[in-house]
């Protein structure tokens, strides 16, 4: 959906947004309670604006989500992962709940895991270059839990050291049997944290501001982001606080002031923000809030908004906002980019799962893996075209197509040379970190660390 509340259509161009109506788009479109902008204007409006006022900023980046949510949402596979705001997204592993029972269809999953709507064509291609099978992964988890139900259950849940751990004592058959279901297992799961990642990207790209964005462009840039959330806006707003609007009007004469300056319009995101004027107002007694304190308030938003006002295109394209996206600021590279890094960390996983495994086998610390991934892959055709089915998956960019190309995909080969180029210069900031898919991750992770699934559980690396 766009900022007009239609499906993105590519043949046709939107409306015109108006500074006004970016404003008000801003506020209405957050996706959160109302209650919450009325908590932060009375905190704003008592003078108790020293600190961040009632978790409004916390909301804004959340989308009104909160972290249980999201961890349903990302195990269930039903969930659209571009609907998530980026902060959820960010280093975020997929783990199952630590009370999961397992799936009904073990194939099924593996699908999911490898593709989260289990389309054919890319479940085939990342079977076909990461060597995995999710019908013979379906039936090893089948077989894993009529030989060893416990052992299922505690790989199933997420815990694969544990099931590593209790297949050591039960002697050389369980090991035997357990061991490449483990593995198997684990770059499933790595699989379906790089779709997270690939999200990541995305909604970096497409919506920097959490559900605010009011701009033209579906693919927008630092600097029309920076035109149409800060400047417009802030121009707008200060031509609001110079309405000839006092005590002496009613609420009708301030309203239609206001529609008619086109601050306000007969529109729903309008009805918000004035909803939300009238609990606010509702909750100050008449007398509370004099004429010399408004009069400061109004001083302290203009002086406030100034600098925005103030910011010319030559600023903003002199910062090198240009042409710049919002996944190049957060992460260190483009979005395209970003999937050959994540693509590249598929690549090398399933050597570093077997070291994981190793580890925990011999009794072992885990190993640590070089972030900076300067270990070569083996193959640059399979690292473009598995960039490929990534971008296709969850389209993170303006050039990701829906679907795959010629067997020898130009476009991809060059992609891929022209990122691992930038890996070898050093040229990709902190995306090499931001975008690691580390699997000790998995091998860390405890029962009886994991605490409450539903609380911050970024210490160990899930959503």
């Amino acid at each position: 959906m766009n900022a007009w509340g239609k499906e993105n259509d590519h043949k046709t161009t939107p409306p015109v947004i108006s500074p006004a109506l970016a404003t008000r788009l801003n506020v209405s479109q957050r996706g959160f309670d109302k209650e919450v902008w009325v908590k932060a204007a009375v905190a704003f409006l008592s003078g108790d604006n020293g600190q961040e006022p009632s978790g409004l900023f916390s909301a804004a980046l959340t989308g009104g989500m909160t972290r249980a949510e999201v961890l349903d949402a990302v195990h269930d596979f039903q969930s659209n992962l571009s609907a998530m705001p980026a902060v959820h997204l960010h280093q975020a592993y997929l783990l199952p709940p630590s009370t999961y029972a397992g799936p009904p269809s073990p194939s099924g999953y593996a699908a999911r895991l490898l593709a989260r709507k289990a389309e054919p064509s890319i479940v085939e291609r990342l079977e076909r270059e990461l060597g995995v099978k999710h019908e013979a992964h379906g039936d090893a988890l089948r077989d894993l839990k009529a030989f060893a139900p416990e052992i299922y259950q505690q790989l199933v849940r997420g815990f694969p050291s544990a099931a590593i751990e209790a297949a050591v004592q039960s002697g050389d058959d369980a090991v035997a049997l357990v061991i490449p279901v483990v593995e198997n297992h684990i770059l499933l799961l790595s699989i379906a944290t790089a779709h997270l990642r690939i999200a990541e990207l995305a909604n970096l790209a497409k919506d920097p501001l959490v559900g605010g964005w009011g701009g033209q462009e579906e693919w927008p840039t630092m600097s029309s982001v920076a035109h149409a959330a800060l400047v417009g806006p802030a121009n707008c707003l200060y031509r609001f606080l110079q309405l000839p609007i006092n005590q002496d009007n009613t609420d009708k004469e301030a309203l239609e002031a206001a529609e008619n300056s086109g601050f306000l319009e007969n529109d729903r995101s309008s009805e918000f923000i004035i909803s939300i004027a009238e609990e606010v107002q509702r909750q100050f007694p008449e007398h509370s809030l004099s004429r010399l304190y408004e009069t400061h308030k109004i001083r302290s938003i203009a002086k406030a908004i100034d600098p925005l006002r103030k910011l010319t295109t030559k600023d903003i394209n002199d910062a090198g906002w240009k042409l710049r996206s919002f996944t190049e600021e957060q992460i260190g590279v483009s979005a395209s980019e970003g999937a050959v890094i994540i693509a590249r960390n598929l690549l090398l996983q399933r050597d570093r799962i077997r070291e994981c495994i190793a580890a925990v086998t011999r009794a072992q610390a885990l190993p640590t893996f070089d972030t900076s991934l300067k270990t070569s892959v083996r193959s640059k055709k399979s690292l473009a075209r598995l960039t490929e089915a990534l971008r296709v998956a969850g389209r993170p960019d303006k050039g990701a197509t829906q679907q795959f190309g010629s067997v020898e995909n130009g476009n991809s080969r060059k992609l891929a040379g022209r990122t691992l180029l930038k890996i070898e210069e050093g040229r990709v900031g902190e995306a090499m970190i931001k975008l690691v898919i580390d699997p000790t991750v998995f091998f860390r992770r405890r029962m009886d660390h994991v605490g409450n699934e539903c609380g911050d559980r970024r210490r160990e690396g899930s959503a």
